[in-house]
């Protein structure tokens, strides 16, 4: 743990009041008719109890790069480097405003750049250079909609295929095998190995229609 315990309470505070905030007459989308179309994820933030029980379900080293993919306000790279010491935390999140409201947490808790960064990108149209530094990660953070996921599926594969563990919140593949589940069963773990070489060779012979 890089964060005493006094200053892991404060930056949970912190997060625990976006989240009170953010929960004001939120109805959680069920159906598709209920979901907003240009949306790939929930508009809430994913409690900080949930992102901890995302990363220990990655069991996560000192050795690890963490990136999550619609970082919202930078809660996870946070979570991964303040109490779980991994070496590198990236998040891409599209909203200026989030960026900016991670950006300031960062600053407020002294945090270095060099070991969380969190920037303005759309996932689903990466630069080759910030596409080449998330698939350089060793753990991949998801909490897409379950009818967004297939846009980033490919990517995905990619990851997997380079050894990457993908983390996703709610929203799960349903023919990626068997992936291990959190205590909760709200996150799933995926690997090259759960997910099998089959299910990858048939993905790599075939990268425009990839399982889903």
């Amino acid at each position: 743990m890089i964060f005493p315990t006094s200053q892991l309470s404060s930056l949970e505070k912190t997060f625990r009041e976006a989240e009170e905030e953010n929960e004001d007459g939120f109805q959680f989308p069920w159906t598709a008719d209920e979901i907003d179309p240009t949306l790939l994820g929930p508009v809430r933030f994913t409690s900080t109890s949930t992102v901890r029980a995302a990363l220990q379900l990655a069991r996560l080293t000192a050795d690890d790069t963490v990136c999550d993919l619609g970082c919202g306000d930078g809660r996870v790279p946070i979570l991964a480097f303040s109490e779980f010491g991994v070496r590198h935390a990236l998040g891409i999140e599209l909203e200026d405003s989030l960026v900016a409201t991670g950006n300031e947490t960062l600053r407020k808790f002294q945090i270095p750049g060099e070991r969380v960064t969190i920037i303005q990108g759309n996932v689903v149209q990466l630069s080759p250079t910030l596409r080449e530094s998330v698939l350089s990660c060793s753990v991949i953070f998801i909490y897409l909609l379950f009818d967004k996921l297939h846009l980033i599926e490919p990517f995905l594969f990619e990851a997997l295929q380079r050894g990457a563990r993908i983390v996703s919140v709610c929203f799960f593949f349903k023919k990626w095998g068997r992936a291990a589940l959190s205590d909760d069963m709200k996150c799933a773990l995926y690997t090259k190995e759960s997910v099998g070489p089959s299910l990858l060779c048939s993905w790599s012979s075939d990268a425009k229609n990839p399982p889903s």
